[in-house]
C-alpha cells in the first residue's frame, strides 16, 4: 500500500465473517496454518455492517483470529473510507444448497 501507513485497531470493533461463514472451520487447516498475522489486513470504516460495528474486514480474518487466539485484542490494518471505496463494492448472496 504504497503511502498508507497501517493503524491499531481493536479487534471487538471490527466485523468480520465468522469462522464457519462457509460452512466449514474456516480457522483451521492450510489456509489457517500459512496466514501470517505479520502483514497487516484491510478494513473499511463507517460502511454498513450487520455487527454495526466501526469497522467492515475485507481481508485478514485468519489473521485476526491467529492474532486472537494468543491473547492479542488489537492489530494493524489498512483502514480505508467508506465514501473512498462505495464504488467498488457490491452485494452478494450465496447459493444454498437444497
Amino acid at each position: 500500500m504504497p503511502g498508507k501507513q497501517a493503524e491499531m485497531v481493536r479487534f471487538d470493533e471490527i466485523c468480520a465473517k465468522p469462522g464457519d461463514w462457509f460452512g466449514s472451520d474456516d480457522f483451521a487447516g492450510q489456509r489457517y496454518e500459512a496466514a501470517d498475522p505479520r502483514y497487516p489486513g484491510m478494513l473499511i470504516r463507517d460502511m454498513p455492517n450487520p455487527c454495526d460495528l466501526p469497522y467492515r474486514m475485507v481481508d485478514g480474518r485468519r489473521r485476526m483470529e491467529k492474532l486472537r487466539r494468543s491473547g492479542i485484542e488489537e492489530g494493524k490494518f489498512f483502514v480505508f473510507d467508506y465514501v473512498d471505496c462505495e464504488e467498488f463494492i457490491f452485494d452478494f448472496l450465496l447459493e444454498e444448497n437444497s
